[in-house]
């Protein structure tokens, strides 16, 4: 039995609600729904009553709540225990990251680390995404944090979801647009656009490029500028807007973020990990890090 899968199924128990489950858990409610499909078909019955507008408990589900509690508690009390004697040998972790929002959901649990556990050598190592992306692969890294498509479809991987990040353009608050809600790809064919380069993370430029290319908007790119600060300097002085996948946490002073308005689905931020391959010291970084994060969200007990 999977223990993922049981507090994937008791977060639901408790809120009744799989988008407010799913951001609690950090995870996409797809792979939230995969994890409850997984445990109903493991016990052969089903936990949930679902319609369009709502989510019930059924009267096995009912039954099995506390029962799941008590084996999640037992679980962790034990898994605490690992980690401890895990972290006494010492440990080492490597974490890779692309961009400076990455880093800021990262940081704090990285810090916290390091002060409550000193003997533990962390690496964090900044990366171009597609690089990154193949070291974990190899398992030179034991985790990375960036938005990458092909993270989303791998399935050697597992991913903690830090934040959905909707297309947007970063545009100088005189902009003609800076006021909109949304802006239509096709109302940006004439603009001068700065972009993160090719190279550093090929697949989300090209999910980009895609966005205008399904409305016939052929963007005119006139720079290039892979560091988020010199690119909002340059967007500042009238060289151009920039072409963004974020939820910038901090917007420099003088720009707006407005979101494209276009089908695509969110892009997800996330910190990935190969599957099976999580010893004590790794286990470690993700509790620690899923607390943190639920500081930033004001979602403390």
């Amino acid at each position: 039995m999977n223990i993922e899968n049981l507090r994937a199924f008791v977060t639901v128990a408790e809120t009744l609600n799989f988008r407010k489950a799913a951001e609690i858990l950090y995870l996409s409610q797809s792979a939230l729904s995969r994890q409850i499909l997984e445990l109903e078909k493991e016990l052969g019955t089903q936990l949930f009553s679902r319609t369009t507008r709502s989510v019930g408990l059924t009267a096995v589900g009912e039954t099995c709540v506390e029962g799941a509690k008590e084996i999640i508690r037992g679980w962790d009390a034990m898994r605490a225990q690992a980690i401890r004697s895990d972290v006494r040998k010492a440990g080492r972790l490597r974490i890779g990251v692309y961009g400076a929002r990455s880093l800021y959901y990262i940081i704090p649990a990285v810090e916290r680390l390091r002060r409550e556990y000193p003997e533990i050598e962390i690496s964090v190592i900044r990366d171009e995404a597609e690089l990154m992306y193949q070291k974990l692969l190899y398992g030179e890294n034991d985790f990375i944090s960036s938005i990458a498509p092909k993270l989303a479809d791998d399935p050697t991987v597992e991913k903690l979801v830090l934040v959905e990040e909707r297309p947007s353009v970063l545009l100088p608050q005189t902009h003609p647009l800076a006021n909109r809600e949304c802006v239509a790809p096709r109302e940006l064919e004439k603009e001068r656009f700065i972009t993160h380069s090719k190279k550093k993370s090929s697949s989300m430029y090209d999910k980009l490029m895609e966005i205008f290319g399904k409305e016939g908007v052929a963007i005119n790119v006139v720079a290039v500028e892979d560091n988020d600060k010199s690119g909002a300097m340059k967007i500042l002085m009238g060289e151009g807007i920039g072409l963004y996948p974020s939820v910038w946490p901090e917007v420099p002073q003088g720009t707006v973020m407005i979101p494209l308005e276009c089908d695509n689905r969110p892009f997800a931020r996330v910190v990935a990990w190969k599957k099976g391959k999580l010893n004590g010291v790794r286990q470690l970084f993700l509790t620690v890090l899923r607390e943190e994060l639920k500081k930033m969200d004001g979602k403390e007990d």
